[in-house]
């Protein structure tokens, strides 16, 4: 429970040890679902890597940087892992998925990241989905995309800028706006 990486301070927790399937005064199932976030770490135009975050968000935006490679952990998804892959400059879709840690993308080649796709596999995928969207060139932040679907731009020539994870329940809502999450020509 918390935040990581973001300096901010713990200003309350609430902990009840109950007995057997009790529940705490005020309990509604309905109100109670998962929110998490995967490690992760971006390498940027002229930065390079970032360095190692456990947020939403990795890459940069109002700077005008391209995303060029990144790579994701499941972080506090201890029964899944992650997947993904991204749509470059000149190349198109990578031809294999990454997974848990692997780098998505290039690095020494000035090219940039289009596109990407996240999916969850492995014990928590049948509970959980994987939400992700784009800050594009041009376009800024797409709409929401999940569980493998494509979100960025692709045969428009922008460059990825950013990308903003979240992991919650199946059924959970959207965590917003699902409209473009894909922009094509």
């Amino acid at each position: 429970a918390g935040t990581g990486g973001q300096s901010k301070r713990v200003e309350a927790i609430q902990v009840v040890v109950l007995h057997g399937d009790a529940k705490p005064e005020g309990y509604d199932a309905s109100q109670t679902s998962f929110r998490g976030y995967v490690d992760a770490n971006a390498h940027i135009q002229r930065d390079g890597w970032l360095g190692f975050q456990s947020a939403g968000e990795i890459g940069t935006t109002g700077q005008a940087k391209r995303l060029e490679a990144f790579w994701l952990k499941p972080g506090s998804l201890p029964e899944a892992s992650l997947e993904y892959c991204s749509h470059l400059q000149r190349i198109g879709w990578e031809d294999t998925w990454k997974h848990d840690g692997e780098i998505s993308g290039t690095t020494g080649q000035s090219r940039r990241i289009e596109a990407v796709r996240i999916r969850l596999t492995g014990g928590d995928a049948d509970r959980l989905s994987v939400w992700y969207r784009v800050h594009s060139q041009t376009f800024g932040w797409s709409g929401w995309a999940h569980d493998g679907e494509e979100a960025g731009t692709t045969g428009l020539s922008k460059r990825a800028e950013a990308i903003e994870i979240v992991v919650l329940s199946k059924d959970a809502a959207a965590p917003g706006s699902t409209e473009n999450a894909l922009r094509t020509k």
